[in-house]
């Protein structure tokens, strides 16, 4: 291809099935994509453990960004280009954009206390007691407590308790996303920036590049607005989410499915075209 087309794509309700963690319905739009040599960057809160995991079962090797844009990761010698800013770990370069753990929860802890909010942090539980709050195979639940640079939170009460929640932490400085399950924290980056970030670095290895993204909730807002191609498919519930972002592309079906049919709607021409130049 004489142009580089890049997806970036969010995890839990987008390739996966938001509660069944299953990605059978987008395998086949994944399978497509790595036929033509696409990379595909996950971009999602979970933790780089559980990104990895998920990496190795679906054969990708490309980078990702972790805990919603607090850190990116990307393979030893995957761009020729020298990275300044990379910290060098083993197999992996990694950038680092957000606040480490234990500064963040010196953040939480009294913001939440303050409101008088009954809570528990996923790196403070048992790895039992989040498979079990969660659905979660132990081995995953315990992936995802190995948090670095964010922090998930249970807030134990109704949606009151959330919204008050939420805007303590928000009046801390704190970045915030809340998919209906639990309040997810950071600080210093999110998804967009990271996106932002890592295509600079395409970019500067490949020249033009074409970058497109996949989303299905308010946290992914920062990240559909900075990418050419955005695209929101369904949510768990049947719905699109309610953000704003230009040129927005609509896919009228949910999660797994969503991704494979904005893959076959809106990729596929765009990568005939290419393939045909």
């Amino acid at each position: 291809m004489i142009m580089k087309l890049i997806v970036f794509t969010d995890m839990d309700g987008t390739i996966l099935d938001f509660n069944t963690y299953s990605y059978e319905e987008s395998l086949p739009a994944i399978r497509y994509l790595k036929q033509y040599g696409i990379p595909i960057v996950l971009c999602s809160a979970k933790t780089i453990s559980e990104i990895m995991l998920y990496q190795r079962e679906l054969d990708i090797a490309d980078p990702f960004i972790a805990e919603n844009g607090s850190v990116i990761k990307i393979p030893k010698g995957y761009f020729k280009i020298n990275i300044r800013d990379a910290l060098d770990e083993g197999n992996k370069l990694t950038i680092e954009l957000g606040l480490k753990i234990d500064r963040l929860k010196e953040i939480i802890k009294p913001s939440l206390q303050r409101v008088n909010v009954n809570y528990k942090l996923f790196t403070e539980m048992s790895v039992e007691e989040i498979a079990a709050d969660s659905s979660l195979p132990l081995e995953q639940a315990r992936l995802a407590r190995e948090r670095l640079y964010s922090e998930t939170i249970k807030i134990i009460g109704g949606e009151s308790e959330v919204r008050k929640a939420l805007k303590a932490l928000m009046e801390a400085g704190l970045n915030c996303s809340y998919g209906g399950r639990y309040i997810i924290v950071n600080h210093g980056s999110n998804k967009g920036y990271a996106v932002q970030k890592l295509t600079e670095l395409y970019r500067r290895e490949y020249g033009e590049v074409i970058t497109c993204a996949f989303g299905d909730s308010k946290s992914d807002e920062s990240m559909l607005r900075a990418v050419d191609i955005p695209i929101l498919v369904k949510n768990a519930f049947g719905n699109w989410t309610d953000i704003e972002v230009p040129n927005l592309i609509k896919i009228d079906d949910i999660g797994p499915r969503g991704f494979k049919s904005g893959v076959e709607k809106v990729l596929h021409p765009i990568i005939e075209r290419l393939l045909s130049n």
